[in-house]
């Protein structure tokens, strides 16, 4: 017989800690009665040494983790029946990416102590969500269905980072993985009030350095019309299978 190789991925760790000593720390979703004490759940990456398996930093457990839990305990395999939209590119239990094609939008943006409402048409772009309630948000070029190879961009917006995750600031996020999830953080985008730019590839050839020059390219957009250009925007020298790994 051929023996199993095991391989461990995740610890589930059970704390029990005084009431007094909880006062605080913990969410009390994350936090169950046990008579006088309290029960807590974190979760943690189980990385593999010479030596054998190390316990890494944990984190408390989320309402997704919760889940894939439930389903194994209940012999469920996650994956509930259900309609998945054609944008839909990838899901399981840790993340989900799907595109949203280029389409005329009014984006709120700040402007010193004023915030303009100008509608443009904004880029295709790709999102990823993540359990732990992390967003990335990419640019590519065309409107339809992203394919595996296709070479991506940094999303020439405001408010996200030059690893492309989102400064979502106070936008209603969640760490639910679910088709549902997509209108929330799509809506953290596209309904918030871009701010400030987060790094200089914003824009090709650092346009988008200062605020005062990329508001000057928004508003020649949103003047002309015009969709954004494939030498308007900096390469992420990515594609899509890369970034989505």
């Amino acid at each position: 017989m051929t023996p199993y190789s095991i391989k461990t991925h995740k610890a589930l760790l059970f704390h029990t800690v005084d009431k007094p000593e909880m006062d605080g720390l913990f969410d009390e979703d994350a936090i169950h009665s046990l008579n006088t004490k309290q029960l807590s759940l974190t979760i943690h990456d189980v990385k593999q040494s010479p030596t054998g398996s190390v316990i890494g930093a944990g984190r408390l457990i989320s309402e997704a983790d919760k889940q894939e839990l439930r389903d194994y305990l209940n012999g469920e395999d996650g994956v509930k029946t259900q309609w998945l939209p054609s944008n839909l590119l990838m899901i399981n239990s840790q993340k989900m990416v799907w595109y949203v094609p280029s389409k005329i939008r009014t984006m709120h943006i700040k402007a010193g102590d004023e915030v303009l409402h100008i509608k443009l048409k904004f880029p295709s772009l790709v999102f990823h969500a993540d359990c732990n309630g992390r967003l990335k948000v990419v640019a590519y070029v065309g409107n339809g269905r992203p394919k595996l190879t296709q070479p991506l961009y940094h999303a020439p917006l405001w408010n996200i980072y030059a690893n492309t995750s989102l400064c979502s600031g106070t936008a209603v996020t969640t760490d639910i993985i679910s088709v549902e999830s997509m209108a929330i953080w799509e809506e953290a985008v596209f309904n918030t009030v871009f701010t400030h730019s987060n790094h200089n590839n914003v824009l090709s050839n650092n346009k988008a350095g200062k605020q005062r020059s990329y508001m000057a390219f928004i508003k020649k957009k949103a003047k002309s019309g015009a969709a954004f250009n494939v030498s308007d925007m900096t390469p992420l020298r990515m594609t899509l299978e890369n970034w989505a790994a």
